[in-house]
């Protein structure tokens, strides 16, 4: 969970906000919008 952690933080860091809507409740993957209000998703591998 920490690499996501990690990830999640730098995404903050370069312009992202996590979207209000997370449709995994196991955290296996979060969901942000870029600067211009795209959607993408971080996930565990």
């Amino acid at each position: 969970m920490a690499d996501l952690d990690e990830a999640e933080a730098r995404a903050i860091e370069i312009g992202a906000t996590k979207h209000e809507h997370q449709p995994s409740e196991d955290d296996e993957f979060r969901v942000f919008l870029d600067p211009a209000g795209h959607p993408f998703c971080l996930c565990r591998t």
